[in-house]
């Protein structure tokens, strides 16, 4: 179906990985532990305070650069640190996810090699907290980083899925045309339209929305307006017939 093209983008979660409650609070856990280390020295501060400061960040993570995040935290708590002490802070917060090891989408491996074996570059383009030290991180702790060219994480660019921006960003950095480059992602806005606005092509993949009712987030996540005509998959490993 899919002619001229070099490379293949996906969406991270609940694409090619997803979480629940559960694993999102371990790792929430282990970055407030980070917090709680370094900003109890300076101020008083209980651990459930920083827990609140944490979530008055939900609508910024995924736009902001992690040192530039650690320091609005110093600011909310009141805290003057130099900038080693941010960078220091920063390290210390990404390394603290290193370890967590989220659940792969089925056949996200096979879909992978497959693709990699026709000579398609691989990408990563995801709305995320995580940096791409922490992208890689989580695509090497469930075996599928050795397929990926490219992580692009909307907190390293300031851009999140379906700005242009962040595509152009993207086919940059696999040094492809848009329009030699197809995007697969479960959603529809930032993925499928995202894809499409900006001339790559785009592929809906369905087979984690049942998924959603484990992760807060996306729980009320609209699953029924798709009205462009787009390939739509519900297993990864049908990707396979769409490229030649």
């Amino acid at each position: 179906m899919f002619r001229d093209v070099k490379a293949v983008s996906f969406d991270l979660w609940f694409t090619l990985i997803w979480e629940d409650d559960i694993a999102a609070r371990g790792y929430v856990e282990r970055r407030i532990n980070v917090l709680e280390k370094y900003f109890s020295r300076y101020v008083d501060v209980e651990r459930e305070e920083l827990f609140r400061y944490y979530k008055l960040t939900d609508h910024i993570r995924m736009i902001t650069p992690i040192p530039r995040l650690i320091k609005y935290f110093s600011f909310m708590l009141g805290v003057e640190l130099d900038d080693s002490v941010i960078e220091s802070i920063a390290r210390e917060y990404v390394d603290a996810t290193l370890s967590f090891k989220p659940h792969v989408s089925e056949g996200a491996s096979e879909a992978l090699e497959d693709l990699k074996s026709k000579g398609y570059r691989i990408g990563i383009l995801t709305n995320t907290s995580f940096n791409e030290v922490g992208v890689r991180a989580l695509l090497r702790n469930v075996g599928i980083d050795k397929y990926v060219d490219v992580v692009i994480s909307s907190c390293d660019i300031g851009f999140v899925k379906p700005s242009p921006e962040a595509f152009k960003r993207l086919a940059d950095s696999l040094n492809v045309q848009i329009d030699e480059l197809v995007h697969v992602g479960d959603t529809y806005l930032d993925d499928v339209v995202g894809a499409l606005n900006i001339g790559a092509g785009a592929i809906l993949y369905t087979g984690l929305w049942d998924y959603y009712e484990l992760y807060g987030p996306y729980r009320d996540r609209p699953r029924d307006i798709i009205r462009v005509n787009v390939p739509v998959i519900d297993d990864l490993r049908d990707l396979n017939g769409l490229f030649r």
